[in-house]
Parts: C-alpha cells; structure tokens; sequence
C-alpha cells in the first residue's frame, strides 16, 4: 500500500463522527483515517524514531492491532482511552510516540536478553523444524513462496531447510541479533499462519 491513500469520506468529519466508526472497526474510515490522514505523523515517527519496522505501513499495523488489543488486565482497549479532550489526530500521535518508546525499550531488553546466550548460539524452533522435516521438499518451496514476506521466507529457508544458525543467517540477511530476534519470531508466525490456511482445510 502506497500512503497517504486519500481520504475524502472523513475529511469534513468531526472526532464525534469519526472515532466511533473507527472503534467499530469501520472499514471506509479507519483506512482513510490511518494510512490517509494521520499517515504523515506515521511516517514522521518511522523516519525519527525506532518502530522494530520495515516499512511505515508496517508499523501503523503493529500500532493499529496494538491500539484495538482487548487488555484483559483492565478489560478495555487502548482507543477506548479517548475522551475528547483534545483532536483525536493529535492524540493518536502521542500515543504512537510513546508506542516507539515502549519499543525501543523492548528493545534493549532483548539485548541484555540475548547477551545471556552463549555468543549466540541459539537453536531453532524445535516445532516448525520437525513440521518443516515432515513436509516433501516441494511442499515446503510451494508454502514459502506464499509467505507475503519475502526476507521471512528466506530466513525460514536459511535456517529450517538449509540448516544455517542463527547466528550465521542474521550474518547472512546483514541484520544485528536483536533484529533478528525479532524478525525469527515473525517468520515463524507467518510460515505457520500460511500453514495452518494451506495444510489444515
């Protein structure tokens, strides 16, 4: 997806007609809103601060699925913090900015994290490596050329078909560790979830 994408339905809408469509999910309106009128606060933030992301419609994704998650902690969204106290616009860029600090810190957490492996050598999963081993050969080419994420399904590759460590695919993918840390994580979920849609009908 190109952004911004135009956004002529909720141009001339106030907050009181707009956030109660996006909080239902709206389809219309939380894409002209998201990748359209608030897209160049996105990008500002992407390009100025650290996301754990490739590309800005990637990390209003993760925002977006992060501002809509139920909290079973206090039973309610983060969207649902909104009180009209100010332009929902502006809002959401204050709670993007903090979501790129909440990031960064998980990011330094997963370094210390990672220094407590010995110089990194860590295994693969031992799950997808055994469903990966089950599979002909074919099969497995067939489900990584469907992945939408072309590193993730070399990564994949790298690892569970060519054998690679970890350690010598991040090298390889010229990514640090604690990128790879997470973007190992997310290759697994999208190699399972085209899996799941594929094999499990």
């Amino acid at each position: 997806m190109k952004i911004p994408v135009p956004f002529p339905h909720i141009v001339n809408m106030s907050d009181a007609q707009l956030v109660p469509k996006i909080k239902d999910r709206k389809e219309c309106e939380t894409i002209e809103f998201f990748y359209g009128m608030a897209a160049p606060i996105f990008m500002k933030l992407f390009n100025g601060y650290f996301t754990d992301c490739q590309t800005p419609v990637e990390f209003i994704n993760d925002f977006y699925a992060d501002l809509m998650a139920e909290r079973q902690s206090v039973g309610s969204r983060k969207i649902d913090g909104f009180a009209y106290e100010c332009l929902f616009k502006n809002w959401i860029g204050k709670i993007a900015l903090i979501f790129c600090f909440d990031r960064y810190s998980m990011k330094e957490r997963r370094k210390e994290a990672l220094s407590d492996y010995a110089k990194f050598n860590l295994n693969p999963e031992p799950e997808l490596m055994q469903n990966i081993a089950s599979l002909d050969l074919k099969d497995v080419s067939v489900l990584l050329s469907m992945m939408p994420n072309r590193q993730y399904s070399e990564l994949i590759r790298m690892v569970y078909v060519d054998g690679m460590t970890l350690h010598d695919t991040a090298e390889a993918l010229g990514v640090g560790m604690d990128r790879f840390f997470n973007m190992h994580r997310r290759a697994k979920l999208q190699y399972t979830q085209v899996y799941n849609k594929e094999f499990r009908k």
